[in-house]
């Protein structure tokens, strides 16, 4: 079976940031950890890989379930920023700017996290006002209730919720043609006949317990 449309643009995205993971895997005590903690796991790619690189209990959470976690995740079907685990390590992509309460959610999950524990961002958008197919974009995703700039935000929500910045950037992906069936399904009939190329910021960071 053929991927969906949401699926393509997931894969297309994960594998344009995989220099970004490779560099927040090596600010990661992955080896040594006990258990590692995925909120909002979508598609399971991110789980595939963790699992290469950690002997950790690696618990999956997501409202559906997913079809190809890697042998030996635990998955959880349920709210992901109502079900807080205690762990070693927290990693999420493009997760947080779902929630309505980010910085409450960082809050209740550095309580939970060890004392040396940390939170890692393996993405969050940060869509550009002046670019008017990212202002469109941004405002379907606001209209969903998603915060679209949240990335610009992360070291401030991070910091507000008692973490500390260990390490923090910002990457601008390539400009590629958008899926066509993807701009339609966000903004219907506003979708343009000729939207030329899309290159969205996309931030990223690692942080830790105070």
């Amino acid at each position: 079976m053929s991927p969906s449309t949401p699926e393509k643009v997931l894969l297309r995205q994960f594998r344009n940031l995989g220099d970004v993971r490779r560099t927040i895997y090596s600010l990661l005590p992955l080896r040594p950890a006990r258990v590692v903690v995925e909120p909002g796991c979508g598609t399971g790619l991110l789980a595939r890989e963790l699992s290469a690189l950690t002997g950790a209990e690696l618990v999956c959470i997501d409202r559906a379930r997913v079809p190809e976690l890697p042998a030996g995740a635990r998955f959880i079907a349920g709210d992901a920023q109502r079900t807080i685990l205690r762990a070693d390590i927290y990693i999420s992509s493009f997760f947080l700017y779902q929630l309505p309460a980010p910085g409450a959610y960082l809050r209740r999950v550095r309580r939970a996290l060890a004392p040396d524990g940390f939170y890692a961002v393996a993405g969050e958008f940060a869509y550009r006002r002046d670019d008017p197919l990212q202002s469109a974009l941004a405002d379907s995703l606001a209209r969903e209730g998603f915060d679209p700039g949240f990335g610009d935000r992360l070291a401030e929500t991070f910091g507000g919720a008692g973490f500390r910045t260990v390490e923090q950037g910002v990457v601008e992906l390539e400009k590629e043609e958008p899926d066509r069936d993807f701009l339609t399904a966000q903004l219907g009939s506003e979708a343009p006949d000729s939207p030329g190329k899309l290159g969205v910021r996309v931030c990223w960071g690692v942080y830790r317990v105070v």
